[in-house]
């Protein structure tokens, strides 16, 4: 998690210096009230879709390394998935909510946006991809690749199964590498089946800040 957030920090970083990051973090960003436009009521990322829809109005988003917000680690693994699933659903549903999304004419980010957002989603399909062809072609390469696919997914099933072995650094990279996949590929099933479902409920937020300061995390936001 720490690789991820500090790659992802990176990311920002640099197209705030570029031009606009893709989005904000939800516990703590500040636009101009003028520049609001509502949201539809099943909207799942309103921290994506507002940033983006200021951008789209010829404004510019930021990052703000300075500004922190704090949360807790979740301690539930459904739980977790279940919100990673949701939130990587939300970013196919921003192109069904907003289609010049998805247009270089009228998307004045278009290719971080569609770098940032959309194209991670379909690496899991590149993956099987990669796979299915290693194990059916010909040739060493072939052979080794495709047992080297083997030996990493392996590695992180058996870090699902047994939590203990993720104490082994390499174990746990390819779990930690395979679970987001796993998620966007059960995101994709389920944006396209319209199961994206609602926004969380107040109850649920509500509930949930009740354990910050327990395990805080730092997050540095926009």
């Amino acid at each position: 998690m720490g690789m991820y957030w500090t790659y992802e920090k990176w990311i920002r970083r640099a197209e705030s210096r570029s031009g606009s990051v893709v989005g904000a973090t939800g516990a703590i960003y500040a636009i101009r009230r003028g520049l609001y436009q509502p949201l539809p009521e099943d909207t799942l990322l309103d921290d994506v879709l507002t940033p983006l829809n200021i951008i789209m109005q010829g404004h510019r988003v930021v990052y703000e390394g300075r500004a922190k917000a704090y949360d807790h680690v979740s301690g539930n693994v459904q739980q977790e998935w279940q919100r990673k699933v949701r939130t990587l659903a939300g970013n196919w549903q921003l192109l069904k909510l907003r289609p010049p999304l998805s247009s270089f004419r009228e998307n004045p980010i278009f290719w971080r946006f569609m770098s940032h957002k959309i194209l991670r989603l379909v690496v899991p399909f590149c993956l099987i991809l990669a796979f299915a062809s290693s194990i059916l072609l010909s040739g060493i390469v072939y052979r080794m690749a495709s047992a080297f696919q083997i030996i990493f997914y392996l590695a992180a099933l058996t870090t699902w199964l047994a939590p203990p072995f993720r104490s082994f650094k390499v174990l746990n990279v390819a779990y930690f590498f395979c679970v987001p996949n796993a998620a966007a590929l059960a995101a994709f099933f389920k944006f396209a089946f319209g199961g994206t479902g609602s926004i969380w409920e107040k109850q649920q937020r509500h509930k949930s800040t009740e354990h910050i300061g327990k395990n805080p995390r730092s997050v540095e936001n926009h």
